[in-house]
């Protein structure tokens, strides 16, 4: 039994491609995402700030335009390299609303898992006297506000396409799911290694919750929620409650951190906020924790050994 259980994992390894090859996978992404994307989003930020600045913009919407709505190009270009690429067709197919449980009821369910888990983790750093905040709002601020929600949106489901999107579904058409999990939240860490102010305590965080999200993505056979999870944290993180989003502070929020009063300690770094502290790790734990719960009670475990049948290797 066991000779033939090695007969089949080397006629399993013969049949996977270089093109196939995680190694391959992984290069792609990081020369077309982190290469090719984020250069061009660094080209145009730069060219359209002086224009920005000179016709009288505001400081708040060029924050938002510059960090958030700019994310539109890495959402274009994963469309078309998945909608053009026809061995890549099938993730293209698997963003659409009603592709498995895609859909708005699954976007609204993850805004609300987004807002949950981001308020938890300011509530904890509040109790615990690391942080102090101040409303600041008014009600002239609201369309700005909604804007914001608009574009990190963009921002948030641009990077889900491409690491719970292009490099989980990739790696697991050829490879066991539990592979793919696990390589999409180690690459999403390493990702964000070059943010400002990060730490290594943050990168483990960061690859605790892409391993979450993936989680969340598999249990639920839906990577918008995803997209509502990621946009949630961000948007209450950066704009709700005006901390660091991966070291970045928004000019324009409902509260407003009391920079004097702040302090880093167990809840929350002083540099990359809640991201870098220990909050993100214990509440990215129990997304994969409740999301392997509701996985093994409807009996999907099976699933984790399993690999895609989705056809990669067509030309």
């Amino acid at each position: 039994m066991s000779e033939m259980k090695a007969e089949n994992r080397k006629a399993t390894r013969k049949k996977v491609k270089f093109t196939d090859s995680i190694f391959f996978i992984i290069v792609i992404m990081i020369l077309l995402y982190v290469g090719v994307c984020s250069s061009l989003v660094k080209l145009v930020v730069m060219l359209i700030d002086p224009l920005l600045v000179s016709g009288g913009v505001s400081e708040a919407l060029i924050f938002i335009i510059e960090n958030y709505l700019v994310r539109i190009i890495p959402f274009i270009g994963i469309i078309l390299f998945t909608g053009l690429v026809k061995g890549n067709r099938f993730i293209y197919n698997s963003f659409a609303m009603n592709y498995e449980n895609n859909g708005f009821k699954a976007l609204f369910l993850g805004l609300l898992i987004g807002f949950f888990m981001n308020g938890v983790c300011v509530l904890a750093a509040v109790i615990h006297g690391d942080i102090k905040l101040s409303f600041g709002f008014t009600l002239s601020q609201l369309p700005i506000i909604l804007f914001a929600l608009v574009c990190v949106f963009i921002q948030s489901a641009s990077e889900e396409m491409w690491y719970r999107g292009f490099l989980y579904e990739r790696i697991h058409a050829n490879y066991p799911l539990w592979l793919a999990i696990i390589m999409s939240g180690l690459i999403f860490g390493f990702g964000h290694m070059f943010n400002n102010g990060v730490s290594i305590l943050a990168v483990i965080n960061i690859m605790v919750i892409g391993l979450a999200f993936a989680m969340a993505k598999w249990q639920s056979r839906s990577i918008w929620l995803v997209f509502g999870i990621h946009t949630g944290w961000n948007f209450m993180q950066n704009f709700f409650f005006g901390l660091p989003n991966s070291g970045v502070v928004s000019v324009v929020s409902v509260f407003g951190l009391d920079a004097v009063n702040t302090s880093g300690k167990l809840f929350y770094d002083t540099t990359f906020g809640i991201e870098g502290a220990v909050s993100l790790l214990i509440i990215g734990l129990l997304l994969a924790l409740v999301s392997f719960a509701l996985a093994f009670k409807s009996g999907r475990l099976a699933e984790l050994r399993e690999r895609s049948c989705q056809p990669t290797n067509k030309a």
